[in-house]
């Protein structure tokens, strides 16, 4: 499970659904959980961890692309950013004709927000930390099992750094 979460997770929404979901696994008695779940519990941990760390890493890739393109857009006002396969790529308006006849008016009273979700604000990494915390003030002792056995002082550190991440960019 975690080479699968370490090597097809690369966007943000993707991030913040697995966490969502490998967090629902934490919220139960385990004796509640298929015992092939159970089996994994430590995984789900690392994977988590792992998430978070990575969540923190496209946030700042994000902002660095959207600060790279305010300092290129004040020299070159028409370019459009285009983001494929982690390149940045500066495509003129010229290049695509078809958008002169797109009129944002004529969509007949489409909603424009009908793809947003009330996951979008969410921050994943905040959430993964709250049910930690309310975990270690409802049972301890799971909470002792998932962070302290589950996690090496390395994982338990690099979840802080990311929770710290995630706090600066709140």
């Amino acid at each position: 499970m975690f080479g699968l979460v370490q090597g097809q997770v690369k966007q943000d929404f993707e991030i913040k659904r697995f966490v969502i979901g490998l967090s629902s696994l934490i919220q139960k008695d385990p004796s509640e959980l298929p015992q092939s779940v159970q089996a994994n519990q430590q995984n789900i941990m690392k994977a988590l961890v792992f998430l978070c760390q990575r969540s923190i890493v496209v946030r700042q890739k994000q902002q660095e692309k959207a600060e790279q393109a305010d300092e290129d857009g004040n020299a070159e006002a028409h370019g459009i950013y285009e983001d494929e396969e982690n390149e940045l790529d500066i495509l003129s308006d010229e290049d695509d004709e078809d958008d002169e006849d797109y009129d944002a008016a004529e969509e007949d009273g489409l909603d424009r927000d009908l793809y947003d979700s009330k996951l979008d604000a969410l921050d994943e990494v905040l959430f993964c930390r709250d049910i930690l915390q309310s975990l270690q003030q409802q049972n301890a002792p799971l909470y002792q099992f998932y962070w302290g056995q589950c996690l090496d002082h390395n994982d338990q550190q690099a979840f802080m750094q990311a929770v710290q991440g995630a706090q600066d960019y709140q």
